[in-house]
């Protein structure tokens, strides 16, 4: 299976534009995503990826960005469809980082 493993960042600056779908080639975000870090986190968790410590550097992330509300700020566009219609899915801000931490604490419960 090909595995994308040039798209792990080690520093869990994990952040995809919509300029990836209009350009049908991954394009980073100039700044980390809740959302991207938030799928990386739950990706590599189900994968039991070795490096740990990019996991909890994602965890670390989503955490620091977590408003005094409980929610996180929506942040660029997460949706694209006909190369040309960006949609802000605006509850994705909440649910996958909550997921991703959810998980992390389940998989290590000792933190």
């Amino acid at each position: 299976t090909h595995t994308h493993t040039h798209n792990i960042d080690t520093r869990a600056r994990w952040g995809e534009t919509f300029e990836s779908c209009v350009t049908r080639q991954y394009v980073q975000h100039v700044r980390s995503q809740v959302v991207n870090t938030a799928w990386a986190v739950l990706v590599l968790l189900k994968a039991e990826h070795p490096d740990r410590a990019a996991i909890e550097r994602g965890v670390r992330l989503l955490q620091s960005r977590q408003l005094a509300t409980g929610d996180w700020a929506q942040e660029s566009i997460s949706g694209v469809f006909n190369k040309n219609c960006m949609i802000s899915y605006s509850n994705y801000k909440n649910i996958f980082p909550l997921w991703a931490l959810a998980r992390y604490v389940e998989v290590y419960p000792d933190q």
